[in-house]
């Protein structure tokens, strides 16, 4: 699981740089994502006395909730001062070298997030623990708390995966003009093999010197017609 998970921040950092309002938005996004996350923990973090922290359940909300109020406000911050130093580059390529060069404040940003977020779903779970004594509602809370921060995993990990679809997009895009070409080379071979049986070889004589005044083959329609056909024929059996 670690080898994969250091993979998927490898692939991250290797995946093609984004432009300067993709960098802008995504900063925005964390920016604002982990200025309310924050906020709600720090709004439960302040309604604990310290008569709340005497069992083990309380202490263990109040410091979940204490690190997340500080790892959202990193993530905050730090995003704020990534969309500052992006918004004052000119174009897409600077803020291409930027993306490149500043590895480390893009993971700090992230993980920031990452582990504020996670703290305060688990700090979510023990408000619930430390209030509710009913052992059912204990495991619907335990049970909440560990779906959440599983599937908010998953969509983190799955939502890398974007560059294969446009791979794939690629590729039917190919699949499609090829479609298109063969078509019209069909379309061309019935016009040459139309013009060849409705002239006669005189016309076919006199339009070739027209056409093809340096040519000394005896049938340049002839020899369209079966290029035409090779080309098309050659299309169809490998798109």
């Amino acid at each position: 699981a670690g080898s994969k998970a250091r993979r998927q921040l490898f692939e991250l950092h290797m995946a093609p740089s984004p432009s300067k309002d993709q960098l802008l938005g995504s900063f925005g996004n964390v920016g604002t994502i982990s200025a309310l996350l924050g906020g709600f923990a720090l709004s439960d973090f302040g309604s604990i006395s310290e008569a709340d922290t005497k069992d083990a359940l309380g202490s263990m909300r109040a410091l979940l909730m204490f690190l997340s109020v500080h790892l959202n406000t990193i993530a905050a911050v730090g995003s704020a001062m990534c969309f500052h130093a992006v918004n004052l580059l000119q174009d897409d390529d600077e803020a291409a070298a930027w993306h490149d060069s500043n590895f480390k404040s893009r993971m700090i940003v992230w993980i920031g997030i990452g582990c504020g977020s996670l703290f305060y779903i688990l700090g979510v779970v023990f408000v619930g623990l430390s209030k509710w004594e009913d052992s059912a509602w204990q495991m619907i809370f335990a049970a909440a708390g560990t779906m959440c921060c599983l599937l908010v995993g998953y969509v983190f990990f799955a939502s890398q995966h974007a560059t294969p679809k446009n791979e794939n997009a690629g590729l039917t895009q190919q699949s499609t003009a090829a479609g298109a070409f063969v078509q019209d080379s069909a379309i061309l071979t019935e016009a040459c093999t139309s013009v060849h049986d409705s002239a006669t070889s005189t016309d076919l004589e006199q339009t070739e010197s027209t056409v093809f005044p340096n040519s000394r083959s005896p049938s340049n329609y002839q020899n369209l017609h079966g290029l035409m056909s090779s080309v098309s024929h050659w299309f169809q059996k490998f798109s």
